[in-house]
């Protein structure tokens, strides 16, 4: 996926994502790219209308990145969306992953914030949707803390002892859960430590395009992926870890593939 990103969009985008990264990796956050830039990157599409979603608080999110880059922001407190406003006008939609209620019938929701798959509780799968994320057992670009997605006894730097179940909770899995609800078609995980099943990935990510392009409904694809220098392997020696590890906590695979919702 981020050869793709790199091919297909322009480099000071690319710088953008990586920063977007920084920042969520700082506050504990998640950051999903999300929208028809995804589907037009698969497609070979030119779109830089860019999108993204914050597990955490996206205002808070888009003023932390203000702070370390030279970007103004226009936020909708309300909603719990701002938007990013670079120096060149170029702008970046965020919104924070939200859950919304009604007090009363025709009253505007009350908006609080969730995780991605609470949000997507209240989304209209009818419409076209796709997410891709990218599992690396840690927050990678910040020296490599504790994940939801760390493996139990995981040696991190906020877990220098291993991950305790007990202390930590256990790890994430997200296609998994998402495969449990009915306005989600299409759920899979991937890996891209042999050739075999970068292969397979390929497929998977193709499928859930497909989906999208059809307007099934959401689909959501997993990519396990190696971090060498957090975890402080030889990348051989991460890509052996992923083998004996990463995928038996995490099964390769596709969860559900359904063409219509019933």
């Amino acid at each position: 996926i981020a050869s793709m990103l790199k091919e297909r969009l322009p480099e000071r985008i690319i710088r953008h994502f990586k920063d977007f990264g920084t920042v969520a990796d700082m506050l504990g956050y998640h950051v999903y790219l999300v929208g028809g830039i995804v589907r037009d990157v698969f497609l070979k599409r030119e779109n830089l209308d860019v999108d993204i979603v914050v597990e955490g608080d996206g205002i808070h999110f888009a003023h932390e990145f203000a702070k370390h880059h030279d970007v103004r922001v226009r936020s909708h407190r309300k909603f719990g969306t701002a938007v990013i406003i670079f120096p060149d006008k170029f702008k970046v939609d965020v919104a924070t992953a939200r859950i919304e209620y009604y007090e009363s019938p025709a009253a505007s929701p009350v908006v609080q914030t969730s995780s991605l798959r609470m949000d997507l509780y209240r989304r209209d799968f009818t419409i076209n949707t796709l997410a891709v994320t990218l599992n690396k057992a840690n927050y990678g670009t910040t020296g490599g803390q504790m994940a939801p997605t760390t493996i139990l006894g995981q040696v991190t730097t906020t877990t220098p002892w291993g991950r305790d179940a007990a202390r930590y909770g256990y790890p994430m899995h997200v296609p998994e859960m998402l495969a449990t609800m009915r306005g989600v078609v299409y759920a899979a995980r991937g890996s891209v430590h042999n050739p075999a099943n970068y292969t397979r990935t390929k497929k998977f990510a193709k499928a859930a395009l497909q989906k999208q392009i059809d307007g099934v409904g959401f689909g959501f694809v997993e990519i396990l992926t190696a971090c060498p220098v957090d975890w402080h392997m030889d990348p051989l020696d991460a890509l052996v870890w992923m083998e004996k590890r990463q995928t038996v906590e995490y099964p390769v695979g596709e969860f559900k593939n359904i063409d219509h919702i019933e």
